[in-house]
């Protein structure tokens, strides 16, 4: 078995430009790269529909390790869809380590960052765990990911445009507790401070990413009862107002299918001719797809 080496998961700046060094080499033989990251006739039909179906979710809801449902084929799609082998993806809120362990699988480098600690260790004992149980741990073993424990919304450890992907997974405003820390978004009660606070990791992950690459973000909308009212929160289309506030735009939207998570309404049939107060159940979330835009400074 492979030794899982104990760190503290601090910022290294002589990692990261090891990483970036090594990036920049593996990518001089673009033509070759390109051809072996191609995706085959069947992906691209699959991969290409609006809506997204997945026959099963692989997660660790069940387990209760982290309450929030991602499936493994989200960012195995993304990936494939948005970069080149030996290319570098980032989760700014890497959880239990689902998008870093799918690139390393696809061989792609990545850099996974979350403010909460126990969450790394899972991440990464999940990482060495793949390695371990993998015939080709061999191939796989120089793109273990490099796991970081910070916040998202500072990533001055990292240099401008090294980035070639970011797909992030963030709270659901406070719906979902995976902390008690108070560094952590999702204690954020307030809806519009937290959305300031999310503009600021938008601004970072803008910062990092190379012109013109994509940015993924998984979320879902919100219905909450605030101060005696019961309203939706659209988180997906705040996001889209303030990707575009700092220089994103919108690409593409997918719609994917999701077990279903109670709304948080509460259906009240009264002798009215219409649902008086019913909410539907949400069963779907939303994939949002943005640009970097290339004149805009980053």
């Amino acid at each position: 078995m492979m030794k899982i080496v104990d760190d503290s998961f601090q910022p290294n700046a002589q990692s990261i430009k090891t990483l970036l060094l090594k990036v920049k080499e593996r990518c001089k033989d673009f033509k070759k790269i390109k051809a072996e990251s191609k995706l085959n006739h069947d992906e691209w039909l699959m991969y290409m529909r609006s809506v997204w179906r997945f026959n099963h979710m692989t997660s660790y809801v069940k387990t209760g390790i982290h309450p929030a449902q991602f499936s493994a084929e989200i960012p195995h799609r993304l990936i494939k869809l948005y970069t080149f082998k030996n290319e570098i993806v980032l989760d700014p809120f890497v959880g239990v380590g689902t998008t870093a362990i799918e690139a390393m699988k696809l061989e792609r480098f990545s850099i996974g960052i979350d403010i909460n600690v126990e969450f790394l260790n899972v991440a990464r004992g999940r990482a060495y765990m793949f390695l371990n149980e993998n015939l080709e741990a061999g191939k796989f073993k120089e793109y273990l990911p490099l796991f970081i424990h910070g916040d998202a919304r500072n990533l001055s450890f990292l240099p401008k445009e090294c980035i070639h992907l970011v797909i992030a997974h963030p709270p659901y405003w406070n719906v979902v507790k995976t902390s008690t820390l108070s560094e952590d978004l999702g204690n954020i009660d307030d809806y519009d401070a937290f959305l300031t606070e999310m503009k600021k990791v938008f601004e970072e992950v803008h910062r990092v990413l190379h012109p013109e690459r994509v940015f993924a973000v998984f979320t879902g909308d919100v219905l909450r009862r605030v101060k005696n009212i019961t309203q939706l929160y659209p988180l997906h289309s705040d996001y889209i107002q303030i990707a575009k506030k700092v220089g994103f735009r919108l690409w593409d939207i997918f719609i994917v299918e999701t077990k279903i998570r109670m709304s948080g309404g509460k259906p009240m049939m009264g002798s009215y001719p219409y649902p008086h107060k019913l909410f539907s159940e949400f069963a779907h979330n939303y994939l949002l797809i943005f640009r970097k835009n290339q004149n805009h400074e980053g």
